[in-house]
């Protein structure tokens, strides 16, 4: 874990898992704020199939990018899940929590801007 300019980035390595469950679990992280990773928050290996099971009825929010390329997440429960900007492969929601992607903290694009939608 690299911390600077108060904020973090979270790198796991290729497989590994992140999970959140549980009465009152959860996180509220910030991104780095300058360098290679700035506006990044988690980043998950690119080599590997890592899973963020995010659950509970905790507080969970992401300023800057949830990046895992090659992995699966699954958001449920019943509370709000905030997240800045998520990259990921693969994405469920269950539950009836409310979901907010707010792009708080998220770095700029450097180059042409295009939107994607992947199915």
């Amino acid at each position: 874990m690299l911390r600077s300019n108060g904020g973090v980035l979270i790198y796991t390595e290729p497989n590994a898992d992140i999970v959140t469950s549980g009465n009152g679990s959860g996180m509220v992280l910030s991104p780095l704020l300058s360098g290679t990773y700035n506006g990044v928050t988690i980043f998950m290996a690119r080599t590997g199939n890592g899973n963020a099971t995010i659950g509970g009825s905790g507080v969970f929010e992401i300023r800057g990018t949830f990046y895992m390329s090659n992995g699966q997440m699954t958001m449920h429960g019943n509370v709000t899940r905030t997240v800045a900007q998520m990259i990921v492969n693969l994405l469920t929601i269950e539950g009836d929590a409310r979901y907010e992607i707010t792009g708080l903290d998220v770095a700029p694009p450097t180059g042409p801007q295009y939107v994607y939608l992947v199915n």
